[in-house]
């Protein structure tokens, strides 16, 4: 897809992407220029039960969109809470230099976007 013109590639991940779009609503009321334009740079990850997401003190650079699966969040080894299919997390909407205040880590099979 690298070598594909770039509405064409737009429109292939606005496709893909298309049921995160309409699930979040500060997506949904986003522009299509601001949706085509981070269509482009989301990833999927899948995990599994154990894997960390991030740790606390990690810099904070991404939101996690929860689209299937459980999520742990711990602060300083206290359940605070577990997120399932329709969260976000990632504690701020924009890049900061100071560091993550808890831990995420996967419960069961997970998969999110970024």
């Amino acid at each position: 897809m690298d070598k594909w013109p770039k509405p064409l590639r737009e429109d292939c991940f606005m496709y893909i992407h298309d049921s995160l779009l309409r699930r979040w609503p500060v997506l949904k009321g986003a522009s299509t220029g601001c949706q085509r334009a981070l269509c482009v740079r989301l990833q999927r990850f899948t995990l599994c039960p154990g894997d960390m997401i991030y740790h606390a003190g990690d810099c904070v650079g991404e939101i996690y969109f929860v689209i299937r699966g459980h999520v742990k969040v711990i602060k300083n080894t206290t359940l605070i809470g577990i997120l399932t299919s329709g969260d976000v997390f990632g504690e701020s909407f924009w890049p900061t230099r100071t560091g993550r205040k808890v831990e995420g880590e996967c419960t069961s099979n997970y998969v999110l976007r970024v």
